[in-house]
């Protein structure tokens, strides 16, 4: 994958590999209205028109809680040494009466950094910068309450699949309110970013460029979905673009604002992939899940769980990867119980674990 890097100047500026770029959103969103087909194939009637009025009304409701960040921060490693530099990024209200706003750590930087956020209206308000976790590139900003009287609700990601329509809404090159319909090209993706250790990505083609980072990627209800964070491809090439699942940024942004940072659930175990032979071997349907190699903590010798067996889902979400378990398991809070189904020698389980906390 050709990533780029980020860009410094004068848009956001966080180190991270030479060929990523780390981006905020656009999106999509859209109504089919089906009709019953004659003989034959069955036939699908589209109305443009309810298309077009549905697809305008969830861009007016989302851009009215989407605002654009203005951010003054410190770089510990410029051209000339230490320094302060100009940040750029998009941002989603989530509490319109106490203010928070949600984005990228990458847009924000650290909690010391000067931000200045433009409203939906385009008045300029003070925010600061409440908490950060750059494991999974999100930040909270506090703005003045009531500066925004639109507030965008959470959606489920895990629903989400390839070809359901999003849109994605920021300030791409420091275009304010833009927006953009794609779909879902594919979910649990893993890319390179060296400071994004917990990954689980949504990827979707809607356009996103710089300043579009830390906007809201919504279902065509006007849910939340994603933290639109990323994208890849040549220079001056859209089309591959990346978010944060709902599912990991919610839990993520209540510890921000409740605790002032994340608190991750902890199993203990090493695993490894499962390829297709092995697949085969156990008789599964598709490649999924991930066979322990060592039981390494507490929660996991309670639960039961053994060298060798192939954990398939964790509260009935499939388990794709290694790093999807990592990131699944991340998103509980310690002390949360958590239904782990698993295959030992040709026999499925459902073993119970209480997460313990991860450091």
């Amino acid at each position: 994958m050709d990533l780029r890097r980020r860009a410094r100047r004068p848009f956001e500026s966080m180190k991270i590999p030479s060929t990523l770029v780390l981006l905020a959103g656009i999106g999509l969103g859209a109504v089919v209205l089906p009709s019953r087909g004659t003989s034959g194939p069955p036939e699908t009637k589209f109305d443009l028109e309810a298309f077009s009025a549905a697809t305008s009304d969830l861009a007016k409701r989302v851009l009215a809680a989407t605002v654009s960040l203005y951010v003054d921060k410190e770089e510990e490693e410029g051209p000339h040494g230490p320094g302060r530099i100009q940040g750029f990024g998009s941002g989603f209200v989530i509490d319109a009466i106490q203010g928070y706003v949600v984005t990228n750590h990458h847009v924000v930087g650290d909690v010391r950094s000067k931000v200045k956020v433009m409203l939906p209206d385009g008045m300029h308000v003070t925010g600061d910068v409440v908490a950060i976790d750059p494991q999974t590139d999100l930040a909270v900003v506090k703005i003045p309450e009531g500066s925004v009287r639109r507030q965008l609700p959470w959606g489920d990601s895990d629903v989400l699949k390839p070809g359901h329509l999003v849109m994605a809404v920021g300030s791409p090159k420091r275009v304010t309110g833009t927006t953009s319909i794609g779909v879902v090209s594919g979910i649990n993706r893993n890319i390179e970013l060296e400071s994004v250790l917990y990954q689980d990505f949504i990827q979707f083609d809607a356009f996103i460029d710089r300043g579009s980072s830390g906007g809201p990627l919504v279902n065509t209800r006007g849910q939340v979905v994603g933290v639109n964070t990323a994208i890849s491809g040549q220079l001056g090439w859209q089309g591959i673009s990346y978010a944060v699942p709902s599912l990991m940024a919610r839990g993520i942004v209540q510890d921000l604002i409740q605790h002032g940072k994340p608190r991750r659930g902890y199993l203990g175990v090493q695993v490894e992939a499962v390829t297709a032979r092995y697949a085969e071997q156990l008789r599964l349907d598709r490649v999924y899940g991930v066979r322990v190699k060592k039981v390494t903590g507490e929660p996991a010798q309670k639960a039961g769980l053994q060298r060798g067996d192939v954990i398939l889902a964790v509260n009935n979400r499939d388990i794709k990867g290694q790093g999807i378990l990592s990131s699944r398991i991340s998103t509980f809070p310690p002390g949360t119980q958590v239904k782990i189904k698993i295959l030992r020698e040709k026999t499925y389980m459902l073993l119970t674990a209480t997460l313990g906390h991860r450091e």
